[in-house]
């Protein structure tokens, strides 16, 4: 890395130093990783905007500032999560706050053996029966997501401590949906949350699973979370990420995919909150036949800054993968999008599609969009394409004409613009609660 390309942060070490040794599994492999993690992150630092992944987000105010992580967890009360439970009304909800594993809040009981949905410190710590299953899982973290070049991976890891662990064993297909729940509390002290997500597919598997991130915090913190994926063979895995940080909050995460051939994966992201926020997603096609989704909406106001950088890889022939981006921004705030489309050189007959799209409701709302083909390969179908728009004067005139008001008209043609995102929500009960979650910011939107 050139000089001046990264910043470090002081808290990070100051972080490290406290709390390392009251880490699980420190005697293990898990120690080594963590430790190998941290030094890696002191040769990376935090990225700076003279990296080409990070030109368009400062995150500055990230490395400079004074977090801490937590020792304990904060006081969370049912009515703040109860209309995300009610989201997903019969799923099997875990949820994690601070960090950390709630027993008090989680019911994961609709998930029955031989599947399971385990707290990550629990098996770090030894305390899953099936010790087959525990070496499989302590094996398989660390190894999807890129802690060697993506600095904040490296950051997770190196502070690896619980989080949740989904395991789907061979044809084992759930009816039953899994909900995680990040909750960060409201403390005195700014926050560094490193959440940590894995999820095992195996052979003909089948699952939805929803994480949610939510904010009650009105100061700054920061969370930085990992999403590890598994997809092998003939498995289905729909994968849906909804995230309500708190108004002053950073948030930066990545979800890493490895599938296997013939697998079906999808995930479906929702930003909505947030002061800075950067959403990787990064799936390896790995085998013949694949399907990859990766669908998008980021509604923003005021000064919010949300980033969502892709990198879809066909490493295999015979695959196909769909990429839909769109943006809704008011007020002063900022989209930034970067989807790469990698196709490897034997990845022949391999159909990759992107396209983002971005409407902006004021004059001080701003997006830079960059998409990008990587193509090694001749005998392909490959397509991408950006558009950045305002709304349409004529559909505005015409709703107006027909007595409906202007906070109104423009609702209505918010709402069709998202549409083709939220309609692609599979659950009833979490795209009602979506499209709520619009309506509101849209309100504020108007302000």
């Amino acid at each position: 890395m050139q000089k001046g390309q990264s910043i470090k942060g002081q808290w990070v070490q100051d972080n490290f130093e406290r709390v390392s040794s009251s880490l699980p599994a420190q005697s293990n492999g898990i120690g080594t990783m963590r430790e190998n993690a941290f030094k890696r992150f002191q040769e990376l630092g935090f990225p700076s905007t003279k990296q080409e992944n990070w030109k368009y987000t400062n995150v500055s105010k990230i490395a400079s500032s004074d977090f801490r992580i937590p020792e304990s967890q904060g006081s969370i009360a049912l009515s703040d999560i109860e209309a995300f439970k009610a989201a997903m009304p019969d799923a099997a909800t875990a949820v994690i706050v601070d960090g950390q594993w709630s027993e008090e809040f989680s019911d994961i009981s609709a998930v029955q053996a031989p599947a399971g949905v385990f707290s990550l410190r629990a098996v770090l710590d030894g305390g899953l029966s099936d010790k087959q299953l525990e070496e499989k899982i302590k094996s398989t973290i660390g190894s999807i997501a890129d802690s060697k070049e993506q600095s904040f991976a490296a950051l997770n890891t190196a502070f690896l401590d619980d989080g949740v662990v989904i395991y789907l064993p061979k044809n084992v297909q759930l009816d039953t949906s899994i909900h995680l729940i990040f909750v960060a509390s409201e403390t005195e002290v700014p926050q560094a949350l490193h959440p940590r997500v894995l999820i095992i597919a195996e052979e003909g598997s089948q699952a939805t699973v929803v994480e949610s991130y939510i904010g009650l915090s009105s100061k700054a913190y920061f969370t930085t979370a990992v999403t590890e994926v598994e997809v092998a063979e003939n498995a289905n895995l729909e994968h849906y990420r909804l995230q309500f940080e708190g108004a002053e909050a950073f948030h930066v995460s990545s979800v890493d995919i490895v599938q296997e051939r013939s697998s079906t994966f999808a995930t479906h992201s929702f930003s909505f909150g947030g002061k800075l926020v950067r959403n990787e997603v990064n799936p390896t096609l790995n085998g013949e036949g694949i399907h990859s989704t990766m669908n998008g909406l980021s509604v923003l106001i005021d000064d919010q800054h949300v980033d969502n950088t892709t990198v879809i890889d066909h490493a295999k022939p015979h695959c196909e993968s769909h990429e839909w981006y769109k943006g809704i921004y008011a007020h002063k705030s900022r989209g930034v999008f970067s989807g790469t489309i990698i196709v490897r050189e034997d990845a022949q007959k391999t159909n990759a599609f992107q396209s983002n799209q971005n409407l902006l409701l004021s004059d001080e709302a701003s997006i830079d969009t960059k998409p990008q083909l990587k193509i090694w390969a001749d005998d392909v179908k490959c397509s991408h394409g950006a558009t950045i728009g305002q709304l349409d004067e004529d559909a505005l005139f015409y709703l107006r004409s027909r007595g409906i008001k202007k906070n109104k008209a423009l609702e209505i043609l918010v709402q069709a613009f998202a549409g083709d995102i939220t309609s692609q929500v599979k659950p009833d009960s979490l795209r009602d609660f979506i499209m709520e979650r619009l309506l509101e910011k849209l309100e504020k939107a108007h302000q």
